[in-house]
């Protein structure tokens, strides 16, 4: 019977299969069907080190469809559990490693009914020279000359890439993305209130609304793309109107007989369009 039961780092044996085992891996990361911890291998969880042994161990499913971790955690006997759960974790300065409680979360992993794709392991932190290419990435750091993420990323501090970064998916930044002088930009997308251009040559929006506490010295880009009433047409601002900033708003100015001040931008049943400004933090 597989178990996953703590190394006894007292004798001889034990301290060296502590030493030169392999960390935790699965048994087939590429088979989409299976997802077991192969045996022989064995990893550090709350400063204890485990060790599947007696065969390959099967992970216990009890995630949702979508974004998953493997889970292990000691049972209480010396032995531990392994399990798919949905939450997600936090990383553990204490224990070096992403946590759910005293759990250690080894693996991430994409599940769809009964089959789970994108299996990656959960680094504590990443320092490349060359790149790093992953569908899955969690790690507190990341440092790398080329990173390229077909799926998500990951970090609790930072991500610092020299060269170039390639996302086929998404990227999501809580508190912003550095530039080289330093400096934290946010970015923030809203849609425009209704506006009859043809009769309102301008509206504001106000710089709190849009989650900028700096004033107009924070905003470093506005863009602004403006719909037509039938939904059909899709313009840059810029082609028939500008954009002033002051110290608590943002002002779209419509240019007098330009390319909007006609009846085919006088509904006010919905959106005018969709505002995107980048600002510094």
């Amino acid at each position: 019977m597989a178990t996953i039961t703590k190394i006894d780092l007292t004798n001889v044996s034990g301290t060296l299969q502590g030493t030169f085992n392999t960390p935790f891996e699965l048994t087939d990361p590429t088979n989409s069907t299976t997802l077991s911890l192969a045996a022989g291998s064995c990893d550090t969880i709350g400063g204890y080190i485990y060790q599947v042994t007696g065969g390959d161990f099967a992970v216990t499913d009890s995630a949702s469809d979508g974004q998953a971790y493997i889970y292990v955690e000691d049972s209480g006997n010396g032995d531990c559990t392994a399990i798919l759960s949905s939450t997600a974790p936090t990383y553990s300065a204490a224990n070096h490693g992403y946590y759910n409680g005293s759990a250690r979360a080894v693996f991430a992993v994409t599940k769809s009914g009964s089959n789970y794709s994108y299996k990656q392991r959960i680094l504590t932190n990443i320092n490349a020279v060359d790149s790093i290419t992953t569908p899955v990435l969690i790690a507190p750091s990341i440092t790398t000359d080329t990173l390229t993420a077909s799926g998500s990323i990951n970090t609790d501090d930072i991500i610092a890439v020299s060269d170039q970064v390639t996302f086929n998916n998404k990227i999501n930044v809580t508190n912003g993305v550095a530039t080289t002088a330093g400096n934290w930009l946010k970015t923030n997308v809203n849609n425009l209130p209704v506006w009859n251009m043809d009769v309102v040559p301008a509206i504001s929006m106000s710089l709190a609304s849009l989650g900028i506490t700096g004033g107009a010295t924070a905003v470093r880009n506005v863009f602004v793309v403006i719909v037509d009433d039938a939904g059909s047409a899709y313009s840059e601002f810029g082609v028939g109107g500008y954009v002033t900033i002051t110290s608590t708003d943002i002002i779209l100015n419509r240019v007098s007989a330009g390319v909007f001040d006609n009846t085919a931008y006088d509904a006010t049943a919905s959106s005018r369009g969709v505002i995107t400004v980048v600002y510094g933090v």
